[in-house]
């Protein structure tokens, strides 16, 4: 990816081969948090997307439920070292 401006984000998604979490605030006003879900499902359907309800855009960084939710998920993750890497 290219900063906040990638040449083709659709290229970059789809070749993403490691896992991927996506949460977005419903009320994010800096992106469309409604595309995220149909676009990741479409390029990189390996992610997976959660919308915080009531959540905008800086509030995710401080809101203690996706602190939770990215503990859990990355607990969940398999031992990198017993697995390959991207090809």
């Amino acid at each position: 990816m290219n900063g906040f401006a990638p040449r083709d984000y659709r290229a970059d998604l789809r070749a993403m081969c490691e896992p991927v979490r996506v949460v977005v605030g419903h009320d994010d006003a800096a992106f469309y948090p409604d595309q995220f879900g149909p676009v990741f499902e479409e390029l990189a359907p390996h992610a997976s997307v959660d919308m915080v309800r009531g959540g905008g855009h800086l509030e995710l960084v401080a809101a203690p439920q996706v602190h939770a939710a990215v503990v859990s998920w990355l607990r969940e993750l398999p031992d990198r070292r017993s697995t390959r890497a991207c090809s």
